[in-house]
Order: structure tokens, then sequence, then C-alpha cells
């Protein structure tokens, strides 16, 4: 008897549920700025007729809009559901709790974490010895005023605060934004048995990097950030040696050539 041929596999997609449907296209108008920050959306019932769903279904999406903060509802006379104006901070700590989370999984490993940092950061001190406005230098240098008798987590609020200032520097809103959530993990990678020496220690780094962004010494600071980076990664890894700027100086420079 002869067999029927197979079956094909076909390469189908489950259908969303219609909520989802709903939003995705309200997220893309949102996203293309064809409803651009500030416009008002349709009143619920006009939105249900435009997609020809029900008003459950268009709460649902909105909803589901709303918790992604890209809209919000106001109520009163001059109420309405209003496409939010992104924040910069709002997604910069959207990043860094999804960094912590992938982390915290395991997911991601801190390796990994400090890997991305090397790269990113020393670019960025490179940029801030270009950039930097005195108001910058003023605050880089605050930042490397560390208390007498300070507890350590005073020196990883001064290491957080010191990071945050290169970035703000360097003038690129993009790569702050990026970077940031991963310097702000830098107290939180250190073991406790050599955080002490460790922070110590890092106000000294902070101090020649300061130094040579306030010198407009590009060379030089992306050298001593990138030395200063692997000094946090080797602590966390448990290693005793301490890289030498010479050595940050050949992969810095390799990193360096690659990015240009």
């Amino acid at each position: 008897m002869k067999q029927p041929p197979p079956r094909p596999v076909l390469a189908v997609q489950r259908v969303m549920p219609s909520y989802e449907q709903v939003a995705g296209q309200l997220r893309e108008l949102i996203l293309s700025r064809e409803l651009p920050p500030g416009s008002r959306l349709p009143a619920e019932g006009e939105l249900s007729a435009l997609f020809g769903v029900g008003k459950s279904t268009t709460r649902e999406a909105l909803r589901l809009l709303a918790a992604e903060n890209l809209i919000s509802t106001r109520r009163g006379a001059h109420g309405g559901t209003f496409v939010v104006q992104p924040e910069p901070r709002e997604v910069q700590t959207a990043v860094a709790q999804a960094v912590r989370r992938l982390g915290g999984s395991g997911h991601i490993q801190v390796e990994e974490i400090i890997e991305v940092w090397s790269l990113l950061e020393p670019t960025a001190t490179r940029s801030a010895a270009q950039h930097r406005s005195a108001e910058d230098l003023e605050r880089l240098f605050k930042a490397c005023e560390l208390p007498e008798n300070a507890s350590d987590e005073q020196l990883a609020a001064k290491a957080t605060e010191f990071h945050a200032a290169v970035l703000q520097a360097s003038g690129n809103k993009l790569l702050e934004l990026i970077c940031q959530p991963l310097s702000d993990l830098a107290p939180t990678l250190q073991r406790a048995s050599a955080s002490k020496v460790l922070l110590h220690t890092a106000g000294d780094e902070h101090r020649a990097i300061a130094q040579a962004i306030a010198d407009r010494d590009g060379d030089l600071s992306f050298k001593l950030a990138w030395n200063h980076i692997l000094r946090v990664g080797s602590v966390h890894a448990g290693a005793d040696d301490t890289p030498l700027i010479s050595e940050a100086s050949t992969q810095g420079d390799s990193v360096a050539s690659t990015a240009g």
C-alpha cells in the first residue's frame, strides 16, 4: 500500500493576542514619532473603532504601553492619554536594572560586564580630554576629594561620582547613557576582603585620570582608564597582580585603532 507523502513543516508564527497587536501598532507609531512626545491619543472608544476591537482589548493595550512608560493618563477637564517625553535618566535606570537582573540570574557574567565597560569608558575618557569644560574639571577633581577616614560606602559613592563626571565630560549623551549603568556597578564587583584597599588606591588613579583630562592628554587618559578598569576586574577575579600602564598601553592602542 502506497504511503501518503509526509506533511510539510510550515514556518508559521502564532497569532498574537489582539491587545498585543494593538499595543504593537501604537508602539511603532510612538517610536517612529508619528505620535510625537506630548501628543494626545484618541479616546478609548475611538481607538477601539479604529482597530476594530472591543474597549477591553484597547484598555489592555494602553495598560501595556503605560507599563513601558510610553504613555501616561491625566485626569480632569484637560485630561486624556498622552505620549510620554523620554528622559535619559529613566532610560539609564532601566538599563541598569536590566543589567543587574541579568547578572543576578546568571545570564550575564561579571567578566562580561567588565569587558564591555573596559571597551567603552576609556573611549569616553579620551573624549573627555578633548571636550571637557571648566565645570567638568571642577566636578572631576571634586569627586577625587576623599573624606578623612572615609568608610567603604563613602569611597564607593565617590568612585561612582567620579565615573559619572568622566562620562558627562565626554559630551556624548549616548555613550553616557550606555556606560553609566556599567560603571555604577563597579563598587559591587569588588570582593569584600579587597574592597577597602582597592577603593583607597582607586582615589589615586582617579586623580591621575582627572589630571590627564585636564592636560587634554587623550592617549594617557585612555591608558590610565583602561588600566584602572582592569584592576577592578583583577580584584574581582582574585588576582594579585596589578596591570601596568605599559601593558594597558599595548591593549589600549589596539582597542583604539580598532575603534578608529
